[in-house]
């Protein structure tokens, strides 16, 4: 029982929504006071709502409980957290939301101000719980089609063990991976992430995540061939 409405055409669609989600959060109230005690709670979006909870953890040999909501944000989930918590005693809650804030326009400050708020509720309702807040995915517009970049991103700061970054613009420029793998070892060292002896295996792993797939190469040099058999075995090398 979940719908997706990130924008509305007209105000009585918006009532609507509002309507079925008051009646979404009453339904959550009504199985909560059937389950109780619990191992887990997933809280979001369509997400997390239309995760199909039941056929991955039905032998598991954990509880695990789906309140999310299509949709929803992280404000309004915040309004909704108590009733959609009612009479549950979770060991974690899990966090996937503010895909709907980015869609509908809403400023980073806004998003986390609120996502302060949200955690800081849910630490005060289930103190002895533990939370685990989800990365959301790229979505919309231009994060769209930098999926591979991202994913490329994301892959080297669990090689660099770094948790977050901030991306910004920059006046440098690589011809030859050298001078970036350079940095990267660098960095590396400074930080104790390798040892002296670890950095030519340490560039190996950085160039096996930024470089193209085999069958993305072979695809790619294919194509440039059938145009000019020069310039695709230039680019090739």
């Amino acid at each position: 029982q979940w719908v997706i409405i990130p924008q509305w055409k007209k105000n009585q669609e918006k009532e609507e929504y509002f309507q079925l989600y008051q009646e979404i959060v009453q339904t959550f109230q009504a199985e909560n006071a059937k389950i109780g005690e619990c191992d887990v709670v997933l809280l979001g979006d369509s997400l997390t709502a239309g995760y199909p909870t039941d056929t991955f953890f039905k032998d598991s040999g954990y509880t695990v409980v789906n309140r999310g909501i299509g949709g929803d944000r992280v404000e309004w989930l915040n309004e909704r957290l108590e009733n959609s918590l009612a009479g549950l005693q979770p060991r974690l809650l899990v966090f996937l939301i503010a895909g709907n804030d980015v869609l509908a326009g809403e400023s980073k400050e806004y998003i986390l101000e609120a996502y302060n708020l949200l955690i800081d509720h849910a630490q005060t309702l289930c103190p002895n719980a533990r939370i685990l807040i989800e990365s959301h995915y790229p979505l919309g517009g231009a994060w769209a089609e930098k999926g591979d970049t991202m994913y490329a991103l994301n892959s080297l700061l669990t090689l660099l063990d770094i948790e977050s970054v901030e991306i910004v613009p920059t006046q440098n420029t690589y011809e030859r991976p050298d001078a970036l793998l350079g940095e990267l070892v660098a960095y590396a060292l400074r930080e104790g992430k390798i040892e002296e002896w670890e950095q030519e295996k340490f560039c190996d792993r950085v160039m096996g995540l930024l470089s193209l797939r085999p069958s993305e190469i072979q695809t790619r040099f294919e194509e440039n061939y059938a145009k000019n058999s020069q310039s695709a075995t230039n680019w090739f090398y």
